[in-house]
């Protein structure tokens, strides 16, 4: 999974930068589409965990093999040109990526189990279920859109940035279609949440659309500020960023202690946590937006 899930972003990127939106839009829904297909399909064959893995390894596995078929059709993607000359000056110029932005990632994924580790231990693991429901139904749609439109903003944001040495009118007119298309849910959310997992999934997961309307402001800000955060890349900016997630996990995790010991409130803890990772997020729109207007070799 980590090796196949590795060259499928390796194949994204490159996709990226040649403008195959159409690929890229074909790799987001089979990768979207595999995990509850082969899931759910194998799960009534064969009882136990094993659709859920198998479903796993396959979105990461078919993805990358169907973007090298699909890129080696358009163009040589010039692997046997491979010079370990090259490749030593590239890890020597790009140092900071495996230093910064890979233990960023790392703390970024433990971060969003973070909850679920939280929920369980105070909780017990029906909270768990619940919560895991409705940032599933919450996050799909977000991964979907902002999958699609941070390739194209990272696309468009470098060229412009080559060209007129400043990326802000994309910058600008990426987070206005973002928020257009974020307020609507999330009004919907705060408005008929519980009501809606309800009707859609049975009486019994109102509760998870309880969480919904609580997280609703935090999943909308995601929406908004997760394909604008590249800048953060653009910039140079990856131990600062490296940092901001160091701050993000420790924050979390406090304010999830304070909302179960203090308040023993899960509900607390789910407004504590939501208005902490909302506070971040403007920070980070904050500095991305700062980024977009200097120049960014140089930004201060």
């Amino acid at each position: 999974s980590i090796f196949f899930g590795g060259q499928n972003q390796i194949f994204r990127v490159w996709a990226n930068r040649k403008k195959e939106y159409r690929i890229l839009s074909m790799n987001a829904i089979i990768t979207a589409v595999l995990v509850p297909i082969v899931s759910i399909s194998l799960g009534l064959i064969v009882a136990g965990p094993l659709g859920l893995f198998a479903g796993l390894l396959t979105s990461h596995i078919v993805p990358p093999l169907v973007m090298l078929v699909a890129l080696t059709r358009k163009e040589d993607l010039g692997l046997k040109y491979l010079d370990m000359e090259v490749i030593k000056e590239a890890a020597v110029k790009y140092v900071n990526f495996p230093k910064f932005s890979l233990p960023s990632e790392f703390i970024n994924r433990f971060t969003n189990q973070l909850p679920v580790f939280m929920l369980s231990h105070f909780a017990g693991p029906a909270i768990v279920g619940v919560y895991n429901l409705c940032v599933r139904m919450l996050g799909l749609p977000i991964s979907l859109i902002t999958g699609a439109i941070s390739e194209v903003f990272r696309q468009r944001a470098v060229e412009d940035y080559n060209k007129t040495g400043s990326c802000r009118p994309i910058f600008l007119k990426t987070l206005k279609t973002l928020s257009a298309i974020a307020i609507i849910p999330f009004l919907v959310l705060v408005a008929f949440g519980p009501d809606l997992f309800a009707i859609v999934f049975g009486e019994k997961w109102r509760e998870a659309g309880v969480f919904a309307r609580i997280l609703a402001f935090y999943f909308s800000m995601k929406l908004v500020v997760s394909p604008l955060s590249y800048l953060f890349v653009m910039a140079n900016r990856l131990k600062e960023d490296f940092y901001w997630h160091i701050w993000i996990l420790l924050s979390n995790y406090l304010v999830f202690y304070i909302g179960f010991k203090v308040f023993d409130s899960i509900y607390v803890s789910l407004i504590l946590f939501a208005l902490n990772y909302s506070i971040i997020y403007l920070i980070y729109l904050i500095r991305s937006y700062n980024f977009s207007r200097n120049k960014i070799n140089g930004v201060e």
